[in-house]
């Protein structure tokens, strides 16, 4: 996630973008929450493989009526299973016979005829309908109309205000999603995956989407409007992009060639990471709406109409399709492991460009909180706190960390540090982030990452903290990097 005037946030920096007061039906239930943030998200002991959704959906209106069918398989006993779905739920099947259920504050509780014992597989069929727009919690609802446009897009929920999901980053799932919208007009629906068909009955038209790499439930984009498309492929693969057409003609030339520029920017990724974009499906989506935020929705990410700085935001969403997409979080305290490296990423690319060294632009940010006392230090990065996770130092402090360590080990080092961590196939944890740094450094980083991470205070403006000379140029008197 990109704040759209994340340059100008610093004076509030524990201003809070979409984010959940957790509900109160499933910490009762579960002694040991998957995330102490968020302790009714998800449930331990829960793989949801495959989500089949269907929603019909007309922007006038604001209502959103569904059924998802979900192919889940249970990893520990379970005797009543927790969902996460504001709606208002109809009825609920298991296995193909009606069970009993009970839905208080998102937590959809359901129990089957039988416990579920470790290893079985089974089917889960709700069917709801409800305003996305009213339920939840006020001070988070990811769905935003017009009554032109529909977009549900949000960090680090959005999910559980349209399908019924066990809404947490660690339970990706593949996603097949049938949207149906008015057919009057230019109106049509947008997801991430691949389109997979499009057919008309009567004043209805539905488009199937599917996610061919697994996805985690937020990052499933559900967007409804007037969109004009264009469709061509790239680096090998479909490429899909969207623009809302109640943006005016020339706005809606500039969001198509910016977004003409994902492979400009991916093809470049690649080069630096050294890994190939890791899923088979390309694109983006500019909206007519004012989300406030841009999101990496995954293979499609989704831009509000105005962004002040819309290349760089485009990179930072596209770098969150490696970091925070294909390798998720393991908990949201670990959040600063994908805005640091995106924003980290969106820098070094304006530096590649004709900007300032990352030496340069790091020693600027650090003596623009070298001031005793600037509160820019007083956030632990590696544990936020829920009411903190998109405050300004995690993106800027996190990006200044990343560039620190590059030149505190040295580019090469640091290249293999990204490029395995590009590839890592388990969810991310600054824990296992510290070791394979260590690791593949053969240095002793515990100081380096204390300072940089848990301290309340600035790092030492020295080589130890990677704000002095880089390791070539102690060793070799190169050029700065």
């Amino acid at each position: 996630m990109r704040l759209v005037a994340i340059r100008s946030v610093l004076a509030a920096l524990l201003a809070v973008p979409l984010l959940l007061t957790p509900a109160s039906g499933r910490a009762a239930a579960t002694t040991t929450p998957v995330d102490p943030y968020f302790p009714d998200d998800g449930q331990r002991g829960l793989d949801v493989v495959h989500y089949d959704i269907a929603v019909r959906h007309d922007p006038r209106v604001g209502r959103l009526a569904g059924r998802a069918t979900l192919a889940v398989t249970a990893r520990t006993t379970l005797r009543t299973v927790h969902l996460d779905l504001w709606l208002p739920v109809h009825r609920v099947r298991v296995d193909g016979r009606e069970v009993s259920w009970r839905q208080e504050a998102g937590d959809l509780a359901i129990r089957p005829p039988r416990a579920w014992q470790c290893g079985s597989s089974h089917r889960v069929e709700v069917a709801y309908a409800g305003r996305p727009g009213r339920v939840g919690p006020s001070s988070e609802r990811p769905f935003v109309t017009d009554g032109v446009e529909s977009v549900v897009a949000g960090e680090p929920h959005a999910a559980a205000w349209w399908f019924p999901a066990d809404d947490r980053p660690t339970d990706r799932a593949r996603v097949d999603l049938r949207i149906t919208v008015p057919a009057r007009g230019r109106l049509t629906s947008i997801s991430g995956g691949r389109l997979l068909a499009q057919t008309r009955a009567g004043d209805w038209r539905t488009r199937h989407w599917r996610f061919v790499d697994p996805v985690a439930p937020y990052l499933v984009l559900l967007a409804v409007g007037p969109y004009r498309e264009r469709v061509t492929r790239a680096l090998g693969r479909p490429m899909r992009i969207a623009v809302s057409g109640t943006l005016p003609a020339a706005r809606r030339r500039s969001a198509l060639d910016l977004l003409g520029r994902t492979p400009e920017a991916v093809r470049w990724l690649q080069q630096v990471l050294r890994t190939p974009y890791p899923f088979a499906d390309l694109g983006g989506v500019v909206t007519g709406l004012d989300l406030g935020f841009a999101l990496e929705t995954q293979t499609r990410p989704i831009h509000p109409a105005v962004v002040p700085d819309p290349l760089p935001t485009l990179v930072h969403e596209l770098a969150h399709q490696w970091f925070g997409d294909a390798v998720p979080v393991r908990r949201w305290r670990d959040i600063w492991l994908n805005e640091g490296l995106a924003t980290y990423l969106e820098t070094r690319w304006g530096a590649a460009r004709g900007g300032a060294s990352m030496t340069r632009w790091l020693r600027a940010r650090y003596e623009e909180h070298s001031s005793a006392g600037d509160p820019f230090w007083e956030l632990r990065l590696d544990d936020p706190g829920p009411d903190a996770l998109f405050a300004w130092p995690v993106y800027l402090r996190g990006a200044m960390a990343v560039q620190a360590l590059r030149t505190r080990i040295g580019a090469e080092p640091f290249q293999r540090l990204l490029r395995v961590w590009a590839h890592r196939t388990r969810p991310a944890s600054t824990p296992a982030f510290e070791e394979t740094a260590e690791r593949i450094s053969g240095q002793d980083l515990a100081t380096f990452f204390d300072a940089w991470l848990r301290a309340d205070h600035a790092p030492s403006p020295t080589a130890e903290f990677g704000l002095g000379p880089s390791a070539e140029q102690r060793r070799d008197g190169l050029r700065e990097q």
